[in-house]
């Protein structure tokens, strides 16, 4: 980041919004779960945390997996722990309201807990977790104490081999057009730049974004153009991105076995040297997950052969939308202890704090970071730790209870300086373009239309866009035609929705 953001992080750090100050006489003892990526531990994290709220919290981890099924079976059997962290469906949620199942927050709550009324402003939910004038949901934010931003943008990005672009005279910055792309996917593919005889192109299992967002990034959803909403397949452009992607993929520019890649198959094969591009999670997690699968393949300095980009329409324009920021949400059992729940909201007010953020992510200040004269963050984490969890193993718990770790990655010196300009320079491109050329924003009344024509829709639309793609005997003059029967096809299910969009 820029050395004046650093500062101003620094200037924040000392002036957080103070936590509420919780009544820490007697010990209170509660139960909370979080998704399990790791075993926890009662460590010095664990006590920096508890200590000073006079606590223990018994950590329950569940698989992402299983997260939706035992979350659902605790709390309509009534057995669900002190603390749970759920998925926002909000049918669900507005269902738990109202049988009691779950517990309000205290009227006072914006008054007593100031960053817990940060967090639900900041996530853009607020009023929808709100149900007759109570609220029953904390979320989870992902841009709060240190994204230049208030507003969360598609993270999806493409990432490619610098190294064979160079040698094949391509030079770009942090974006590129989609045709241009398209010439360096070609000469990589004639090229045979893997070496192998069957240098792939563009390998992702988001093929069909990375292109149609191109032409329409409304593509697979409902829009509001003007005063009506409408079905975002109908639209202007989705057509024209169709026949981009068949013609690329007809050329051999995408991997053939796109339609069926799960995710992390298709990135792998950009670090195996398989692939000439990927697009995927734009988070500096995945890039450096990205670059840590190349050295383990043998590539030396990975940093300087594989960078993201953002993809760009022919005139330079990102198109991409406004993504919810907010992971899941907090809840709480109905019948929890008073006093064990007014000190856990005491903690979860703090845990929103800019001070809590930086210890979760990267230790005990003065023991495991501390900052320099700029204000950047300098780790003193040991060289033996990969990440702060393997030395406080509670930080698994930690990391699942008030922020998303992306947005503190884009500060974290824990990656290497090269990762953090790279992630920052297709970051800071992509709202630029935004603030320049506007973005798709979100729109809860469609996030969070509860209906039952809503409940009943289900439409594969990147099924049939891949099925138009691969089928050799469809041709480029059939697609139009082709896309409309699909579309009047599903019009009993995609019909009704729009209706009550517009009737609401």
């Amino acid at each position: 980041m820029k050395k004046t953001l650093a500062l101003l992080l620094a200037l924040l750090l000392t002036v957080s919004a103070l936590p509420a100050l919780a009544d820490t006489g007697d010990h209170v003892t509660i139960s909370a779960t979080y998704v399990d990526r790791g075993s926890t531990e009662i460590d010095e994290m664990y006590h920096f945390f508890c200590d000073k709220f006079n606590m223990d919290i018994d950590m329950v981890g569940i698989p992402w997996s299983a997260l939706k099924n035992t979350n659902s079976v605790m709390i309509m059997g009534g057995t669900m722990y002190d603390w749970m962290m759920i998925e926002l469906d909000y049918g669900t949620y507005l269902s738990y309201v109202d049988q009691g199942l779950i517990k309000a927050l205290p009227e006072n709550f914006r008054e007593t807990y100031p960053n817990i009324a940060r967090a639900l402003d900041a996530s853009g939910v607020g009023d929808y977790l709100s149900v007759d004038g109570a609220t029953y949901g904390v979320p989870m934010p992902i841009l709060f104490n240190f994204a230049p931003k208030s507003y969360y943008l598609n993270m999806q990005a493409a990432f490619y081999r610098v190294d064979w672009a160079r040698e094949l005279g391509f030079e770009w910055g942090a974006s590129v057009t989609l045709s241009e792309f398209e010439r360096y996917l070609k000469a990589c593919v004639e090229k045979d730049m893997a070496g192998n005889g069957q240098t792939l192109g563009l390998s992702s299992a988001g093929t069909v974004g990375a292109y149609l967002n191109q032409f329409n990034d409304a593509y697979n959803g409902f829009v509001k153009q003007g005063d009506e909403y409408i079905w975002g397949p109908a639209a202007d452009g989705v057509v024209e991105g169709i026949k981009a992607l068949k013609k690329a993929y007809a050329a051999g520019l995408i991997d053939p076995d796109f339609y069926a890649l799960d995710t992390f198959s298709a990135q792998n094969k950009l670090p195996a040297g398989l692939s000439a591009a990927i697009y995927q999670t734009g988070t500096t997690t995945n890039y450096q997950i990205i670059l840590d699968a190349a050295a383990a393949a043998g590539m030396e300095n990975p940093v300087e052969k594989i960078k993201p980009i953002m993809l760009t329409d022919d005139q330079g324009v990102w198109h991409g939308g406004e993504a919810k920021n907010f992971w899941c949400i907090n809840v709480f059992r109905p019948d929890m202890d008073e006093k064990a729940f007014e000190r856990t909201l005491s903690l979860l007010d703090y845990l929103y704090t800019q001070e809590a953020e930086v210890v979760i992510n990267m230790g005990i200040p003065g023991v495991d970071w501390t900052q320099d004269e700029n204000g950047d963050y300098v780790s003193l984490l040991p060289a033996e730790y990969a990440h702060v969890r393997q030395k406080y193993p509670s930080g698994w718990f930690w990391r699942d209870t008030a922020i998303c770790l992306d947005e503190f990655d884009l500060v974290n010196p824990s990656y290497s300086k090269q990762v953090l300009e790279n992630i920052n320079a297709v970051y800071d491109f992509r709202y630029a373009s935004a603030e320049e050329n506007g973005y798709l924003k979100r729109d809860n009344k469609v996030a969070y239309l509860d209906s039952e024509a809503m409940r009943n829709y289900s439409v594969d639309i990147n099924g049939e866009v891949m099925r138009l793609v691969c089928d050799e005997n469809i041709s480029l003059e059939q697609i139009e035609a082709e896309w409309q029967k699909f579309i009047q096809a599903n019009a009993g299910l995609w019909q009704p929705v729009v209706n009550d969009l517009n009737e609401q």
